[in-house]
């Protein structure tokens, strides 16, 4: 899977005051719990650099103050 959205900061090194405003999206969704994400800080910060993420819509890890303003998220089977 590919989050349509991705915010991922680094273990001690979170990415920080993120605002994402009017966004819309629409996407078919699998579940697969067997997915882990590994942190790999020699790859930062390529998007592609963990692979499928265990997310389809949102997908933030070692991130704070984030904020979401008019924010719509539509996930079908």
């Amino acid at each position: 899977m590919t989050p349509a959205f991705v915010t991922i900061g680094l273990p001690g090194n979170p990415v920080d005051g993120i605002t994402v405003e009017n966004m819309r999206i629409q996407l078919r969704v699998r579940r697969d719990d067997s997915l882990a994400v590994p942190d790999r800080s020699s790859a930062y910060p390529t998007v592609t650099m963990f692979g499928s993420a265990p997310a389809s819509g949102l997908y933030l890890r070692h991130a704070r103050d984030v904020r979401f303003w008019g924010v719509e998220l539509e996930a079908a089977h």
